[in-house]
Parts: C-alpha cells; structure tokens; sequence
C-alpha cells in the first residue's frame, strides 16, 4: 500500500482486505460530515481553516 497525501494506492488483494476489514468494524474511518456536493466550497474552506475533524462526505 501506497500513501501519498490524502490518497492511497492499492493492489487489488489491498483493497479486498480493506473492504474486509471496514465491513467487520475493524477500519474506522472518522466522518466529520455528509453535505450536498452544492457546499463543496464551503467543505474546501473549512477544510483549509482547519474546522473539519476528519473526512467529509459529498452527497450527489
């Protein structure tokens, strides 16, 4: 596994262990919040701020 940045670059076996494990409750992935893509400005300034405590889902 690969980390760079924010972003993370897997085998295909990597990725099926990390499916296993979030299913199982064994990855927790902290979630500050779901918001409409339409206040993805406003997710990007707060991000910038510092504001946000952990990741932030986009809602189409």
């Amino acid at each position: 596994m690969t980390w760079c940045s924010d972003l993370v670059s897997t085998t295909p076996g990597e990725t099926v262990g990390l499916v296993a494990r979030a299913n199982d409750g064994r990855l927790r992935i902290d979630v500050a919040g779901r918001r409409p893509v339409a206040e993805l400005a406003t997710v990007h300034e707060e991000a910038a701020a510092g504001r946000l405590a952990g990741r932030t889902i986009l809602i189409p």
